[in-house]
């Protein structure tokens, strides 16, 4: 029985205090993982959105070369982000086949190192685009630039000729 009681006492459990500091260590790790975690999905969705706003200026220029119509592009930002929308210049009917696409979360517009709140671009049935300039889009600390019309890497003189007469 002796035996048995200086085992236990050898074997000594962990106090409620060891255990409190713990837990606390492990809450302020994984407060810190999970911070970083959260700021590493941001910037994901942010360079998900700039690569569907910048597919979406290529379906914009493809769009005015195949139906030979001038297409613009209104891009401007609301409280939520940025909003675009794509139309028919020519023909408001023609609108309704463009996809219309959808918001951009948590985005700041720069034009020429301007803020700009809202932008234009046209798209032209000879595939060119104005206004020239260069596109930057920014949120907290990521940013792109996007440089016109380097952005559809043609020559600005080339014409182009519609896929479908």
């Amino acid at each position: 029985m002796k035996n048995k009681k200086k085992q236990l006492l050898k074997t000594r459990c962990f106090t409620l205090l060891e255990v409190m500091v713990a837990i606390a260590i492990l809450a302020v790790a994984s407060g810190a993982i999970l911070w970083r975690i959260d700021r590493m999905l941001d910037r994901q969705r942010f360079e998900s959105d700039v690569g569907r706003l910048q597919g979406l200026f290529h379906y914009a220029r493809a769009l005015a070369i195949n139906t030979q119509a001038d297409w613009q592009f209104q891009i401007a930002e609301t409280k939520e982000g940025c909003k675009a929308r794509l139309f028919c210049v020519e023909d408001p009917e023609r609108s309704s086949i463009a996809k219309q696409p959808s918001p951009l979360k948590k985005c700041r517009l720069f034009f020429d190192n301007k803020p700009a709140a809202a932008l234009v671009f046209d798209f032209f049935s000879t595939g060119q685009v104005a206004p020239k300039g260069v596109l930057k889009i920014s949120m907290k600390e990521s940013k792109r630039e996007f440089l016109i019309p380097e952005l559809f890497r043609q020559a600005e003189t080339q014409k182009f000729d519609p896929l479908h007469p």
